[in-house]
């Protein structure tokens, strides 16, 4: 009997081992659909990667086992590891409907290089097949990525924009935007009431004025511009997108008045539309989807803003006031219900303001720390102790002697790292630094394409400096001599205070340099004569309006202080540059423009040679009303978020490789021009923590609470106390 039933359990054994199919090897960076995963080890707090046409959820992610992943009918390739994820994406089936691949793109970025393409056909067959407009596909996807490297994202993208989500981490990127994420289940931020009020409309020519009541449609702050569908060029910054419908107002019909009232009115232009943040300065509206008079329905609609106005506003905005300013255009006026046939000029006579309101930002939900990485730091514990009770009984010495000798050494170690700290101190710069240009002339040819022109890179700012100063934990710059060392050509420099290399001569007036700022700052396009009036002259300014001719003698001047040949007027009637002008944001912009699609090591050399621009807070010392545009146009603000974002990376990367010395000038950069950025200010207190000298750390503590007074700094001290017990923990 027990002869028969050990035939029959190996039978049962050589049975089973027969029926379990081989585990599908997963080669190196291949990323392939799954139908087999239907249960994850953990799901994002927030796992939405939202785009112009699609709305995106990573909903679960795992990194299984080997043991896991075989069981699942997966195998890594040699040295790899098994990672799941699942994507759901939502979209407009008509935006999708015979898109080949739909226009999003999907891929696996490992170490900051994308590897592999993610298949999305599945998902989008679900979408194009919706019985509804709007439709929704997920699928689950298995990958296999280098063992080591934890640096795991899914990028998607559409168009210019790309959102990377970290698989390992369970976070989007840190330079999502604001306004894309600003609420909590929706891409886009409607107002939270909708005003309404009227504006008086007079006939120029008989003096006859009839009101015209105005009513907000929709007010939403997006990250998407309205016509290019293109993001806005920071992540702080949002488009204001609004549509208003105005009726025509009249008596009843037995009333004195009844049918007169001015209709089929040409929209208002964007520059008699001003949109002003609280506590900021106006911003002219632009227009899309206008209606000419001629298109116009009949009905009580007078066509005044039959049009789509929209405007460029921080992305953290909760309240400003729209204006309907004082302006001019032109309609047709009815007395007793009968219209002329011709259009008459028509006045804004009695402008209107109106206050908008939107939701507060909502706080980010906190991510708990994923299982894997628990298990993975558990599991480094657990050899580091293992390996140390092996090597006790391996050598068979008693457990006094051993611990004596770790004490040894330990203190050997300690000594030796005191004194590579005081070799650090003495020589503090590191070489890009000290020599900034050394890396960028063999990364990158001595001249950069902007807009179709070639510029000439201007001189790198020599970094060369003493030790960091007691009140900031910063290394301080030498300031540069641009007057003496810019190449031939004009150059603008504005990241610091401005200056301006290459004058013929120097302008005696100061809206003729910033005239020159603008124009170098907004090479797209010509600029206009009234253009320039409504910028440097905005209506809210306590200055006197200029005259066109008055603009045109400040034009003369600039010709003068540059050359005449260098500023022509076109066809249009607008200003523009004849030759190239090269602008220190504009080279900035494209070093880190390069960086972010360039391998890590050399977008970390075209990235600390970007912040070698920086001189000081943009514009600095500029406080007269004509560089208001610097403000109202978000230049400073877009500056001050790429600067804050390039040093935070270089500081972060560089703390990770052990670089110190390029991490300390990297935040020291940074803080020139944003002295208050929090992630900076964490960046160096980090820093003195790795440097683990109590000094310098508290250096680094009163510099915060300079920066932010107590209370702010308390609240960033026990978040990196809350970071380092989580790192010490994992």
């Amino acid at each position: 009997m027990a002869v028969l039933l050990a035939t029959i359990v190996n039978i049962g054994q050589c049975a089973v081992a027969q029926a379990a199919p081989s585990p599908q090897v997963v080669r190196a960076n291949q990323v392939l659909s799954s139908s087999s995963i239907n249960i994850f080890q953990a799901k994002p707090t927030d796992g939405r990667i939202d785009g112009p046409d699609f709305s995106a959820q990573v909903l679960g992610v795992s990194w299984p086992t080997e043991a896991e992943a075989k069981a699942q009918g997966y195998a890594p390739a040699r040295g790899d590891r098994i990672v799941e994820f699942e994507l759901s994406e939502s979209g407009n089936s008509n935006v999708w409907m015979g898109s080949g691949f739909g226009p999003i793109g999907a891929s696996l970025s490992i170490g900051g290089t994308q590897v592999a393409r993610v298949d999305l056909s599945a998902i989008i067959n679900e979408i194009e097949n919706a019985n509804s407009n709007s439709g929704t596909g997920q699928s689950a996807f298995v990958a296999s990525v280098p063992k080591n490297n934890h640096n795991v994202d899914l990028v998607l993208s559409e168009g210019s924009f790309t959102q990377s989500f970290s698989l390992w981490n369970l976070k989007r990127s840190a330079s999502d935007s604001q306004a894309l994420y600003r609420t909590a289940d929706a891409s886009q931020t409607d107002a939270i009431t909708l005003p309404g009020g009227q504006v008086g409309v007079t006939n120029n020519q008989d003096g006859n004025s009839y009101p015209t009541q105005v009513t907000f449609k929709q007010a939403t702050l997006t990250a998407f511009d309205p016509v290019t569908n293109e993001p806005a060029s920071s992540p702080s910054s949002a488009y204001l997108v609004i549509t208003a419908d105005s009726t025509y107002t009249t008596p009843d019909i037995n009333s004195p008045g009844w049918g007169n009232f001015f209709s089929g009115i040409q929209p208002l232009s964007g520059s008699e539309v001003t949109f002003t943040p609280s506590g900021g300065s106006p911003i002219a509206a632009q227009t899309t989807d206008v209606v000419s008079s001629a298109d116009q329905p009949p009905g009580g609609q007078d066509g005044l803003l039959d049009a789509t106005y929209y405007f460029t506003v921080p992305a953290d905005l909760e309240t400003g006031t729209v204006t309907i300013n004082p302006g001019s255009t032109t309609g047709f006026e009815f007395q007793n219900a009968i219209g002329d046939s011709i259009p008459v000029p028509l006045a804004i006579t009695a402008p209107a303001s109106f206050s908008l309101n939107f939701p507060p930002l909502a706080s980010s939900p906190s991510q708990p720390t994923p299982p894997w990485q628990k298990a993975s730091s558990a599991g480094a514990t657990t050899r580091t102790v293992a390996s140390s009770h092996r090597s006790s009984h391996a050598t068979g010495h008693p457990a006094w002697l051993i611990a004596l000798i770790a004490i040894a050494v330990a203190i050997a170690i300690g000594l030796l790292a005191f004194v590579a700290f005081r070799r650090r101190r003495r020589s503090p710069h590191p070489e890009w630094v000290t020599n900034p240009t050394f890396a960028l002339s063999s990364i990158v040819p001595s001249t950069w394409a902007i807009a179709g022109t070639p510029i000439a890179l201007p001189p790198a700012t020599d970094l060369a400096g003493d030790e960091a100063s007691p009140t900031a934990p910063s290394v301080e710059p030498a300031e540069a001599d641009h007057e003496t060392s810019a190449p031939a050509g004009l150059q603008v420099s504005v990241l610091g205070p401005v200056e301006i290399a290459g004058w013929v001569k120097r302008p005696k007036r100061t809206v003729v340099t910033a005239i020159f700022c603008y124009l170098a700052l907004h090479q797209d396009r010509p600029t206009a004569a009234e253009h320039l009036m409504d910028v440097l002259w905005p209506i809210a300014s306590d200055r006197k309006s200029a005259k066109r001719h008055t603009v045109h003698t400040y034009l003369s001047e600039l010709r003068s202080c540059i050359g005449p040949e260098v500023v022509s007027q076109g066809t249009s009637g607008g200003y523009s540059f004849q030759g190239p002008i090269t602008t220190d944001w504009a080279v900035f912009t494209t070093l880190t423009t390069e960086a972010h699609l360039a391998p890590r090591a050399q977008a970390l050399e075209l990235r600390k040679n970007a912040l070698t621009l920086v001189r000081g807070k943009p514009f600095a010392g500029q406080n007269a009303d004509f560089f208001n545009w610097v403000t109202s146009e978000n230049f400073v603000n877009q500056m001050e978020v790429a600067i804050t974002e390039c040093a935070h990376t270089v500081a972060e990367e560089s703390m990770v490789s052990g670089d110190l010395g390029s991490a300390r000038v990297a935040v020291a950069q940074g803080l020139l021009a944003v002295p208050d950025a929090i992630q900076l200010l964490g960046d160096s207190v980090r820093i003195a923590a790795l440097a683990g000298d109590p000094s310098e750390l508290r250096r680094a503590w009163a510099y915060v609470s300079h920066q932010l007074g107590d209370e702010a700094a308390a609240e960033l001290r026990a978040e990196v106390e809350r970071e380092a017990a989580g790192h010490w923990a994992e």
